[in-house]
């Protein structure tokens, strides 16, 4: 059940996407800032539920919790589904197959096995993808809306150039806490 109120405080003073092309991760990373949060840890547990599930750029988990948490603000989980890598990779599945795949990730636990599970259909394809930016696309977005944010479409496996400034994207190292888990960070 909800704490009244938590839905407020989880997403004051985000109220939106910055644009359809934002990532999950993006979203949840400028959640993180705006909260003042110091550690990742405390992020996650307010917005999933645990203290790193949801925390992947690429394949997040737990993505119903965080729809609970904020009340739906940003849409259903289907909807936040739309804005990470896994469309890309259900692409290649059957229609059959994609959906039921969409079911279970938006209700999931865990992302770990979709990693296997998706390199597996792909045909060997990586299941570690870089965070990657365009420094034209961050300098655009700190002049018009003041803080960047990840792309989609930057971020989908063979795309190292930015379609938009013709620019090489650059990968952003991830940085690790003491306790070995991953950051939320911008651009």
């Amino acid at each position: 059940m909800l704490i009244q109120g938590l839905e407020q405080h989880v997403c004051s003073p985000i109220s939106d996407w910055l644009a359809d092309d934002e990532t999950f991760f993006s979203l949840c990373s400028r959640i993180h800032f705006s909260a003042g949060y110091r550690r990742s840890s405390d992020t996650c547990r307010l917005l999933f539920g645990h203290q790193v599930h949801g925390l992947q750029h690429d394949f997040p988990a737990r993505l119903s919790a965080f729809v609970a948490v904020t009340g739906g603000r940003f849409g259903s989980a289907a909807d936040l589904l739309e804005h990470t890598l896994f469309p890309f990779f259900f692409a290649w599945w059957q229609v059959k197959s994609a959906e039921q795949a969409r079911v279970q990730v938006c209700n999931e636990e865990s992302s770990y096995a979709w990693r296997f599970r998706l390199r597996t259909a792909t045909c060997g394809v990586s299941p570690d993808h870089p965070l990657k930016g365009c420094p034209a696309c961050v300098e655009t977005d700190f002049r018009q809306i003041g803080v960047p944010y990840w792309r989609v479409h930057h971020q989908y496996p063979g795309v190292w150039v930015c379609q938009d400034h013709g620019c090489l994207l650059r990968a952003q190292p991830r940085k690790k806490s003491s306790t070995g888990t991953l950051s939320w960070c911008l651009p």
